[in-house]
């Protein structure tokens, strides 16, 4: 029996699905599973206006699909939940195997959803966590600064989050990549891995106390 919670349930996700049938928003969120980015690089990614960018971006938002951080003036996109990726994902998929001979092939579409092949390998060795799924809890950036600027960065970073969420480091500097890992283990943080950009770095530390 379809109870009035399981009604309410479906035309949230009619809503939601709703929202998901223009390619133009599809093509914003396999975008933005690959980290947070802000209008203009939306729009330059997925091929469209910023004006549209920001239209297909509210859809989204008002669905609760993505969220935004406002950085100065500049507003930042990002998945709400790594798992409305994952959902397109596997629907992509799904339509390879049953369409595939006609229109797709499953080998494409699995390229097309493996990270390693656009930004290297985003999985991290020591906590088997897809870091380019992972949604920050908070941002600092510490890049042109050098030991023990980002370190202290961080510091000034985690005291703002809560137990269980991630902060994320943005650093130039190679030392990070030591001094780090070996201060999260010190605080009794977990260190969860990298992401390596053009000419800086992205640390993710999950506070565990």
């Amino acid at each position: 029996m379809v109870t009035d919670e399981l009604r309410q349930l479906f035309e949230l996700h009619a809503d939601v699905c709703q929202a998901l049938g223009n390619p133009y928003r599809l093509a914003i969120m396999y975008a933005l599973k690959e980290g947070e980015k802000c209008v203009s690089d939306v729009a330059a990614t997925v091929g469209i206006s910023v004006h549209n960018a920001s239209q297909h971006l509210r859809v989204l938002r008002d669905r609760l699909l993505v969220r935004a951080r406002k950085e100065g003036q500049t507003v930042y996109y990002s998945i709400a939940n790594p798992k409305f990726v994952e959902a397109c994902r596997l629907l992509r998929e799904a339509l390879a195997e049953e369409y595939g001979a006609e229109r797709l092939k499953l080998t494409e579409v699995q390229s097309l959803d493996n990270t390693n092949l656009r930004e290297g390998n985003t999985m991290s060795q020591d906590s088997g966590v897809d870091l380019a799924l992972i949604q920050s809890n908070k941002v600092v950036d510490a890049r042109g600064t050098s030991c023990p600027g980002p370190v202290l960065a961080a510091k000034k970073g985690m005291a703002e989050v809560k137990i269980g969420e991630v902060l994320e480091v943005l650093s130039t500097d190679s030392g990070t990549r030591k001094d780090l890992p070996a201060w999260a283990s010190k605080m009794g943080h977990e260190f969860l891995g990298t992401i390596e950009e053009a000419g800086y770095t992205r640390y993710f530390v999950r506070k565990m106390k």
